[in-house]
C-alpha cells in the first residue's frame, strides 16, 4: 500500500512538472499536448480489438487530430485566417477512404467504424477546447485559466481517492455504479467536491484569476460533476474491452487516458461556461 502510494504520488508529481514546464510557452504547450494526444490515442487503440492491418487509419487519426490542434493554436497565436482550417477535411477524408478500401477482414465489419473514428470525438474534441483556455479575451497568451482548471481537477481526483478508500470501501457504504466501477463511492464523490471547492476558494482570494467567487464555485462543481462523468465513461470503455488500465505509461496510475479522463469531459464545459460569461 505505502509502496504503490509513493509510485503514485511520484509519477503524478513528475506529470505536473511536464505540464508546468509546458505551459511556458504556445510552442511548448502545443508539443506536451501533441504528445500528450498521440499517447492517449495509441493506448485507446491498443485496447481496443482492432486488427493489425489498421496501421495507415491509426496514424492518419493521429495526424488528423494533432493537425486541428496546431492549425487553431496558429490561428490563436499566429493571427493565421481561420478558413485554412478547412483543409482538415484532407486528413479526415484520408482516415475514410483507408477505412473504406482496406482489405483487413473482420468478423463485423461496423466495428471498425467504433474502433477508428469514436476515439477522434472522444479525444479529439475536447483537445480542441484546449486552446481557448490558453488565451485571454484579449488574445493573448496565458497559462492561468488552463492552470486553474487542472488544479481543480486534481484536488478533486485526491478527495475523491483519500476519502474514497478511507471512508468508502466500508462495507455498507454506497458505491457511485458498481456496474461500471465497483470502488467508486458517493463518499468519493463528496471528498472530491470538499477538496475542489476549498482549492476553488483559496484561488479566489489569492486572485488567482479575476472571477467573482460565485464562478470559482460554479466551476468547481462543474469539475466534479464532469469530471465524475469523464471518470465512469472511461470505466464504462475499459469494461468493454475487458482492461484494468489504459496503459503504463505512469506507475500507480496506468495510462495518459486513466489521468486525463476526467479533463476530456471537463475541459469542454468549463470553456463554454467561461466563454458564455465573457470570462475569458
Amino acid at each position: 500500500m505505502a509502496t504503490g502510494l509513493i509510485k503514485r504520488t511520484l509519477a503524478g508529481l513528475l506529470m505536473i512538472l511536464i505540464m508546468l514546464g509546458g505551459m511556458l510557452s504556445a510552442y511548448t504547450f502545443s508539443l506536451i499536448v501533441c504528445f500528450a494526444l498521440s499517447v492517449i490515442l495509441h493506448e485507446y487503440y491498443a485496447m481496443s480489438p482492432l486488427p493489425s492491418g489498421y496501421k495507415a487509419e491509426r496514424f492518419l487519426s493521429v495526424f488528423s487530430v494533432a493537425a486541428s490542434f496546431l492549425m487553431l493554436m496558429s490561428v490563436l497565436e499566429f493571427g493565421l485566417p481561420a478558413k485554412y482550417m478547412l483543409l482538415l477535411f484532407i486528413p479526415y477524408s484520408a482516415v475514410l477512404i483507408c477505412l473504406l478500401f482496406n482489405p483487413v477482414e473482420q468478423t463485423d465489419a461496423g466495428h471498425k467504424t467504433e474502433y477508428i473514428l469514436f476515439p477522434i470525438l472522444y479525444v479529439g474534441v475536447p483537445i480542441m477546447f484546449l486552446p481557448f483556455l490558453m488565451y485571454n479575451s484579449q488574445g493573448e497568451y496565458t497559462w492561468r485559466y488552463f492552470l486553474m482548471v487542472f488544479l481543480l481537477i486534481w484536488m478533486s481526483d485526491i478527495g475523491a481517492y483519500l476519502l474514497g478508500m478511507a471512508f468508502g470501501q466500508k462495507p455498507g457504504s454506497k458505491k457511485l455504479y458498481p456496474s461500471v466501477s465497483p470502488k467508486k463511492s458517493w463518499i468519493g464523490v463528496w471528498g472530491g467536491l470538499l477538496f475542489t471547492l476549498a482549492v476553488a476558494v483559496f484561488l479566489h482570494f489569492t486572485s488567482f484569476v479575476e472571477m467573482s467567487l460565485l464562478h470559482y464555485v460554479a466551476a468547481a462543481i462543474l469539475v466534479v460533476l464532469f469530471g465524475t462523468l469523464g471518470d465512469l465513461f472511461e470505466s464504462l470503455i475499459k469494461r468493454h474491452y475487458g482492461v484494468k488500465d489504459s496503459g503504463n505509461i505512469m506507475p500507480g496510475h496506468g495510462g495518459l487516458m486513466d489521468r486525463f479522463d476526467s479533463a476530456l469531459f471537463v475541459i469542454p464545459i468549463i470553456v463554454v461556461y467561461l466563454k458564455l460569461l465573457s470570462i475569458i
